[in-house]
């Protein structure tokens, strides 16, 4: 009998031992599997407590590590989000600035274009006068001197005049309307106007003049003569412009030909700087 009692003793308490660890075994894992619901909706702040060195204390330890882990590395997802989002209105913000911008260069281009459009037509009135007055004036008498003097004011009245022209021309070149004027070119009489036009500039500071064109290209041609006398012109102004003693020389070379096409290289050297 006492065997019995004994051994119905360990048996109870066998029991009640086993049902106090099923208990905290089952507590932990109810708490375990409550917090991976949070951490499925997104609610990174949870840990478990662990006491003892159990397989679910390793396991409630191993899963606030992970928690841990993944609430760090969601830290630095928001805050790299928030700095691509900064980013992306600074972006947004200077696209709108370049846009505008654009919009203020594209006005002032316009005006600017309007203004070249409307000068140069007011221009060109006043200038026929003026042309056209010292035209009237060389059906006068005049003497060598005065001839001289009146010759020099028509070259240099036509010239103005052609300035005025190639103001009108860029203007149709910056709005892409250009056209070549394909015409009959003498490139002898277009270099003779060119010289002719810087020459009292040249003489003024010494400077000698001299053009070699071959003679086989002095016969007339087919080109656009206005855009040809305008580079030219350009080119020559400015080496006299830039030289102080010595020569401006136009040279003009044929680089290939054949029955339709001409290929002319003109150059202009100076001994400025």
């Amino acid at each position: 009998s006492q065997s019995l009692i004994i051994a119905v003793t360990e048996i109870s308490l066998s029991l009640v031992l086993l049902s106090i660890t099923a208990h905290l075994l089952t507590r932990n894992l109810r708490k375990l599997a409550t917090a991976s619901v949070q951490v499925a909706d997104g609610d990174y702040d949870v840990a478990i407590p662990t006491q003892g060195h159990d397989e679910v204390a390793v396991l409630s330890g191993n899963f606030n590590r992970m928690i841990a882990a993944i609430r760090d590395r969601n830290k630095e997802v928001l805050f790299y989000q928030e700095q691509l989002e900064r980013s992306n209105r600074q972006l947004e913000t200077t696209m709108q600035t370049a846009r505008e911008l654009a919009r203020q260069a594209e006005q002032a281009n316009i005006a600017k274009r309007e203004f070249l459009q409307n000068i140069s037509h007011e221009l060109r009135t006043p200038m026929n006068g003026v042309i056209g007055m010292t035209q009237l004036l060389g059906f006068t008498a005049l003497d060598p001197k005065q001839q001289k003097y009146l010759d020099g004011l028509e070259h240099s009245a036509d010239n103005l005049l052609r300035l005025i022209t190639d103001i009108l021309d860029f203007t149709a070149i910056s709005e892409k309307n250009s056209r070549l004027n394909i015409t009959s070119v003498n490139l002898h009489e277009v270099l003779e106007t060119v010289v002719q036009t810087v020459q009292a500039e040249a003489a003024r500071k010494n400077i000698a003049m001299t053009v070699n064109l071959p003679a086989e290209l002095k016969k007339p041609l087919l080109g656009d003569k206005g855009r040809i006398r305008q580079v030219l012109l350009h080119l020559v102004n400015n080496a006299v412009k830039f030289t102080e003693t010595g020569s401006v020389d136009i040279q003009v070379e044929l680089l290939s030909q054949t029955d339709k096409r001409l290929t002319l290289k003109i150059l202009v050297i100076d001994t400025g700087i």
